[in-house]
């Protein structure tokens, strides 16, 4: 009698592990079930979430529609910005898109309502055949005139007219202008060509505008039988990578 009881006892006590380890490994496959379904509701295509509200995705759609196999270059999504309204132009040899700051999101071809100089958040630009800017062309951008007097004052810097700062590197065929001030900025500019050189840019000139707290900067890059010039503001240069991030895949 002892010894069926002891038998029966083991048995159940087997039973009950087998069971428990079923139960177990049934949670552990539910837990990743679930864990699974909640990404995939956060990251609907191809596993990575995507930026911004419906609002914001469905203005994507509607650009890449607008464009179609054209590329082109948006800045990555800020909630700290807005929305934003698109005023694009098209034609046989070029296209643009500016980006403005409004209360809804918007495409247009034309700006709608009234908007002053600060909603201009961001612009890009695209023409066949078109080269870089020449001196005169730069110097006028900075409101400098006059015939061109370029002067040597360090290894790879200039000065155009006693008043436009120009730096380069050496082997790399970027340029950057900025008015001539107090301030030493040679860093800044070999920041921004180092920045360029690592999205495989090879050939552009930077236009640089200081403003109180901010910078502007004016980009025109050259490739092969293209001109893109962009456009935008920022307060830092880390900020660099937020509007240029898929550069390097034109």
């Amino acid at each position: 009698m002892n010894m069926h009881w002891y038998i029966s006892v083991r048995f159940i006590i087997i039973r009950l592990r087998v069971v428990n380890i079923k139960i177990l490994r049934l949670s552990i496959i539910i837990g990743c079930l679930v864990v699974f379904l909640s990404a995939c509701s956060q990251n609907p295509e191809n596993g990575v979430a995507k930026p911004g509200d419906d609002a914001y995705q469905e203005w994507v759609q509607k650009i890449k529609t607008v464009f179609g196999d054209r590329s082109y270059i948006l800045p990555e999504y800020d909630p700290n910005v807005g929305p934003l309204e698109m005023v694009y132009g098209i034609s046989s040899t070029s296209y643009s898109l500016d980006l403005y700051r409004s209360d809804a999101y918007s495409i247009q071809k034309e700006l709608s309502g009234l908007h002053t100089v600060h909603d201009l958040y961001y612009s890009y630009s695209n023409s066949e055949g078109k080269q870089l800017l020449e001196d005169t062309k730069i110097l006028s951008r900075f409101g400098v005139e006059g015939e061109i007097n370029r002067k040597e004052i360090t290894k790879n810097q200039f000065i155009l007219n006693n008043t436009l700062l120009e730096f380069q590197k050496e082997n790399i065929d970027i340029k950057i202008y900025e008015l001539k001030g107090l301030q030493d900025n040679k860093g800044r500019a070999d920041a921004i060509i180092t920045f360029l050189e690592k999205k495989g840019i090879k050939l552009g000139q930077v236009l640089v505008f200081d403003l109180e707290e901010r910078t502007n900067l004016e980009l025109y890059l050259a490739f092969d039988n293209s001109l893109q010039v962009i456009s935008f503001t920022v307060q830092d240069l880390n900020e660099l990578d937020n509007y240029l991030v898929d550069l390097n895949i034109l």
